[in-house]
């Protein structure tokens, strides 16, 4: 403690108090009376490369279960109310921070949007599969 923004008189005060508590500490270290309490390092990635995690188990597949086929789920956007925009483009039509241009079919072709994850401005849709995101 620098004693910074303290009374002139309290400044004096502090450094003898500082000083004591700073040698009795350094007197139970040295007994090994107040070694820290630390948790074990976290290991980095090399540790887990050496342990033999770097390749997941993966477990087999059960006999007659189906295997999963993203293609077969996600035949596309929904169009819920019929307006010829599916739920992505409206997402995108509504999220932009200028009027977005549409092409035929209601298909997003350029706008602004901004990257919840980098902050950055974005000029054209995104072309990941899915827009959303958590909070």
């Amino acid at each position: 403690m620098s004693g910074i923004g303290l009374p002139a008189s309290n400044r004096w005060a502090m450094k003898p108090r500082a000083l004591l508590a700073a040698a009795a500490l350094s007197i139970l270290w040295a007994c090994g009376m107040a070694a820290p309490d630390l948790p074990p390092a976290t290991p980095g990635p090399g540790a887990l490369l050496d342990a033999g995690l770097a390749q997941p188990r993966v477990a087999p597949r059960e006999p007659g279960r189906a295997r999963y086929v993203r293609d077969e789920w996600q035949k596309g956007w929904a169009d819920d109310d019929g307006d010829s925009c599916n739920t992505r483009e409206e997402v995108l039509l509504a999220e932009s921070a200028t009027p977005a241009q549409t092409g035929p079919g209601c298909k997003v072709l350029a706008g602004q949007w901004n990257d919840r994850y980098t902050g950055r401005r974005l000029t054209g849709p995104p072309r990941s599969r899915s827009t959303t995101s958590s909070p």
